[in-house]
């Protein structure tokens, strides 16, 4: 199964302003409120049973704050000796590029900016500049596969183009596992898309933490997975 969910909410949300002052103004981190849903929506997921194997987020803070407090909700309403969840950055799931969404080029913390923020997520956060630990090669690991950062300025359309890419990749790139992605309103929108046949249009709003799910085929069609609401 892959499960495609919103971050929490964001600072710049309840402040207008904040990004007058940040040296960082395209990435807000999560409010407190955004980190307590995030925390239950983690225990949400483990009690209708989603066994994830890895999680996969996209390089903005705000994404990868949500993540980490999904990992303690989900870690903590799951049974004893479950899984320990591995995360990964992926460029294929930034926030959309364009010129509204994000005033400036950006800049993505590095492996050291997000342990120094994240602490809990030591140990967890696979690749993304780190040296290739024993389990990363035994795993078969391929920073590569993070993909390049999108171009800046992006146009909408280019953007929704990454987006079904990357879903198309990860069945791939970690072939029989459950698959946790943590991204932005506009991923969510077009994972529903996609995988319900609809026009992006047509989901007008997705909240902070929502998600939505579909079950990956192991059958391919013209050389892809399919997707089964």
């Amino acid at each position: 199964a892959m499960v495609v969910m919103r971050h929490g909410e964001k600072v710049d949300e309840v402040d207008p302003e904040w990004g007058l002052r940040a040296e960082r103004p395209y990435d807000p981190p999560i409010t407190d409120k955004g980190c307590q849903e995030a925390f239950e929506t983690g225990g949400l997921l483990a009690t209708q049973n989603f066994a994830f194997d890895v999680m996969v987020v996209s390089p903005f803070l705000r994404c990868i704050q949500t993540a980490a407090h999904v990992l303690r909700g989900y870690e903590a309403a799951r049974p004893a000796g479950a899984k320990r969840l591995q995360l990964f950055l992926d460029y294929r799931l930034c926030e959309v590029l364009t010129e509204r969404n994000v005033v400036s080029k950006p800049r993505y913390l590095t492996h050291k900016e997000i342990l120094a923020l994240l602490p809990s997520l030591e140990s967890r956060l696979r690749g993304w500049g780190a040296p290739a630990s024993p389990q990363d090669q035994m795993d078969g690991y391929d920073e590569a596969l993070q993909a390049s950062p999108p171009e800046w300025p992006e146009a909408m359309t280019a953007a929704m183009a990454r987006y079904t890419e990357g879903f198309i990749r990860l069945p791939a790139r970690f072939p029989g596992a459950n698959v946790l992605a943590v991204a932005h309103g506009d991923t969510v929108a077009q994972f529903i898309s996609m995988t319900r046949k609809i026009h992006k249009e047509l989901v007008y709003q997705v909240p902070f933490c929502a998600y939505a799910a579909a079950v990956v085929s192991e059958e391919h069609r013209g050389g892809h997975p399919s997707f089964t609401p």
